[in-house]
């Protein structure tokens, strides 16, 4: 039996050995919160906060809330805003939705609490590397409902234990409502609407209404890698996207009409081909608001997708990727690319309102704010020999500051950047 002095010696050492329990608890705890937070308490240079909007009817695929980064402007860019609708392809089936809704691109749950625009690009805050928009207000819209911001169906649909939800159209009406309510983007003086691949189709599907919904403003819309184009198979001749556009098209909804393709959804509304207006040739002629399309004519997700041409013009290819040899980079993509030029030019050469810079650069989208940033600036050559070789920013900031129009197409000559 212990004695009253070994008992009080004992208790002491238990208290020491809780104190020091807890303490230990405490400071794992604290590494631990700091570990995961530390995104929220030291933010990245430049980057941009993930702001989540609670709604009734805005939702990504997967039901989670929809959102965008915001990033303030300030000086005499307080007042400019740059809102930038991100890229995903489409899915074009319920269980290709449905798939897509465990992932980034149709569900919020795993979004990083920051984005940092990569230092080259549109979004740069880099004065010296971005000087014509770089204190401005940034905003880039997640995507998650895999129609380019259009799909609206007010019911669910199930596929196996998932429900999914379209509402593109509503996600874009909740984003530009959060902003105008929390960061006054109704009392903007300029908005720069772009976007990259399936969000540059959207810019082109909704700059109409953006414009529509702020007279006062000078808006203008930047779409780049969002010029998709009916292309048939030179040796099955069926164009795949086109017929998995229309299908979409009819079974989810995407057919609230928001500026522009209303206007166009007039003219194929008797003959129920109203999916034609999510296609640039139909759509762009109906567009009423000054457009600067940048494109490349051997865009490599046009290329492996739609010419089903898989090999790659790389300086350094994955290792699993092949490069292309000279004779399908001037045989099928060179074909490709000429039946591009064509499409584009015979759509758009009487266009008062679209200008477009069309390159042979194998990139897909050259902005700087989803890929390869240093594209933006890339020092382009032209087919015209009496023009000055010029750079994509430098280009497209001279675009909006003058309203003079730009029709300018590379040579076909498709090279690595």
């Amino acid at each position: 039996m212990l004695s009253a002095k070994e008992m009080r010696r004992w208790k002491i050492q238990l208290m020491n050995n809780k104190v020091w329990f807890i303490i230990a608890t405490l400071i794992v705890s604290v590494l631990i919160f700091v570990f995961y937070s530390r995104e929220s308490i030291t933010p990245p240079e430049g980057a941009a906060h993930l702001t989540l909007i609670e709604s009734k009817v805005a939702a990504c695929l997967d039901g989670s809330p929809p959102g965008f980064y915001y990033r303030p402007g300030h000086e005499n860019g307080a007042k400019k805003w740059i809102i930038f609708l991100r890229g995903g392809a489409w899915c074009f089936s319920e269980p290709d939705c449905a798939e897509r809704s465990t992932t980034q691109l149709g569900s919020s749950k795993h979004w990083p609490k920051w984005f940092v625009p990569p230092i080259d690009g549109l979004g740069s805050s880099d004065g010296s590397r971005n000087p014509d928009f770089w204190n401005w207000n940034l905003a880039v819209v997640q995507y998650c409902d895999g129609s380019s911001f259009s799909s609206h169906r007010s019911r669910s649909f199930t596929v196996g234990n998932k429900d999914v939800l379209f509402r593109g159209a509503d996600i874009l009406e909740a984003v530009f409502s959060t902003l105008e309510v929390q960061h006054n983007l109704n009392k903007s003086e300029d908005i720069i609407f772009a976007g990259c691949s399936a969000g540059g189709l959207g810019v082109i599907l909704h700059l109409d209404w953006v414009a529509e919904r702020y007279p006062d403003t000078k808006v203008r819309g930047l779409a780049d890698a969002g010029y998709f184009f009916p292309y048939k198979h030179p040796d099955t001749f069926l164009d795949p996207f086109g017929a998995n556009l229309g299908a979409a098209v009819r079974h989810f909804n995407v057919s609230v009409p928001l500026g522009t393709s209303y206007t166009c959804w007039l003219v194929y509304y008797a003959t129920d081909q109203q999916w034609r207006c999510f296609l640039p040739r139909y759509l762009l002629p109906h567009i009423r608001t000054p457009l600067f399309l940048l494109q490349s004519q051997v865009d490599s997700w046009h290329v492996r997708h739609l010419a089903d041409i898989q090999c790659v013009v790389k300086d350094l290819p994955k290792p699993e990727e092949t490069h292309c040899t000279h004779d399908v980079i001037g045989g099928r993509m060179q074909k490709f690319a000429e039946e591009f030029n064509d499409e584009i030019t015979s759509v758009l050469a009487d266009s008062p309102h679209v200008s477009y810079v069309v390159t042979s650069c194998y990139a897909h989208c050259m902005s700087g704010l989803d890929y390869q940033s240093d594209l933006w600036r890339e020092k382009l050559n032209t087919i015209d020999d009496n023009a000055m070789p010029t750079w994509l920013n430098r280009k497209f900031s001279t675009w909006y500051k003058t309203g003079e129009m730009v029709k300018q197409v590379e040579s076909v000559s498709p090279h690595a950047c």
